[in-house]
């Protein structure tokens, strides 16, 4: 039989690494958390699903008919840098760079949000792609400080969290973009983890595994 002592959290056992366990909370206090990361990690399938009816608004902004590079640069963006922001956040923190991530996803929205020409826009997007790291690691976090009593639960409702934004996303858009064009997509991608990330920093406890 598999010797899996190796794989037992620093939450769970903290003797076992030498770095204090996660504090014990509430289940009211666990699921608060599960809300505020689910919805963080809701943030890469808006970004997809709220800019995708915003694109004929801005291939005619921009004047182009390549707009189809505003979704793959952050593809691309997401998919180059992952595995190197996964690392690190294994290394250092995963709540350190889960919050870099968002941060990211807040200063690339803000870009687009107020750019002057498509060059400008992409440069957004690809600072946005950065962020869509925050999905991996959302996952990892999760794994390392929830009781093992809610772990699978959560893991279950962030996944069906990412269907439910594609029902509800192009709902969101259609309101901005009738308000305040396609620019009200990228406030609403700009505030949303800005709001959460706050919340993280000061809620969320960081993992204890390194």
């Amino acid at each position: 039989m598999p010797d899996n002592s190796a794989r037992t959290p620093a939450s769970l056992d903290g003797a076992s690494t030498g770095v204090p366990p996660v504090p014990r909370r509430s289940t009211w206090y666990w699921i608060g958390v599960l809300l505020v990361l689910v919805l963080l990690s809701e943030e890469v399938a808006y970004a997809f699903n709220l800019v995708t009816p915003a694109l004929p608004d801005m291939a005619a902004k921009f004047h182009t008919s390549q707009i189809a590079w505003i979704s793959t640069a952050f593809t691309l963006a997401g998919a180059c840098t992952a595995p190197l922001i996964g690392k690190l956040a294994d290394a250092h923190g995963k709540k350190r760079f889960l919050l870099a991530a968002a941060g990211s996803m807040v200063i690339g929205s803000a870009v687009v949000s107020v750019a002057p020409s498509l060059p400008v826009v992409l440069a957004g997007r690809t600072l946005e792609g950065v962020g869509a790291t925050t999905l991996p690691i959302t996952y990892s976090l999760m794994r390392d400080i929830f009781p093992k009593r809610m772990l699978a639960l959560a893991v279950s409702i962030s996944t069906a969290g990412i269907g439910l934004t594609g029902i509800v996303g192009p709902y969101i858009s259609g309101w901005l973009i009738d308000r305040y064009s396609y620019r009200g997509v990228f406030y609403f991608l700009t505030l949303l983890p800005l709001l959460l990330g706050v919340l993280i920093f000061f809620a969320v406890p960081e993992s204890p595994v390194r």
